[in-house]
């Protein structure tokens, strides 16, 4: 899998319910295998989404979430590869349990939330994970190219 191959030379191991949540057996600080957890993630979102032909994001009762994060000027919005993904995030992190999971046709999100997201000034939250539901941000344009490159 792109997660294996991404850090088959890191020092982590796989645990858990899902083969794509790794964690360090080293005393390093958590950012650290955050960041190689995080390249890993917005791999496989890209090639999943390309595979599934579907995004994955969630809302509740007052719409889509956006959350501007701590230090920064910039909202982003959580976009997942999958359903699981997206289930994973919300069972685990008390802030996102009043969410429930919502799928978008990948030719739709190109098509409408994408631009739209550019003109909000709105960043791609890419396959957040963990107790902190951190990854990649990154912006629409940026995922725009590359998805053109994994499909």
């Amino acid at each position: 899998s792109a997660a294996l191959q991404i850090t088959q030379n890191h020092p982590c191991k796989r645990v858990g319910l899902f083969s794509f949540f790794l964690v360090s057996e080293y005393k390093q600080p958590w950012y650290t295998s955050i960041m190689s957890l995080s390249a890993a993630q917005q791999a496989l979102f890209f090639t999943e989404v390309c595979r599934n032909k579907s995004v994955w994001t969630i809302r509740d009762e007052n719409g889509f979430s956006a959350p501007l994060i701590d230090g920064r000027t910039q909202r982003v919005m959580p976009f997942w590869s999958s359903k699981i993904r997206t289930r994973h995030v919300i069972d685990t992190v008390e802030a996102y349990r009043v969410f429930t999971p919502f799928e978008i046709p990948l030719a739709e999100w190109v098509r409408k939330w994408l631009p739209g997201l550019e003109r909000d000034d709105t960043l791609v939250g890419i396959n957040w994970y963990g107790q902190h539901a951190t990854s990649y941000d990154l912006t629409p344009n940026t995922v725009r190219n590359r998805l053109k490159a994994a499909s």
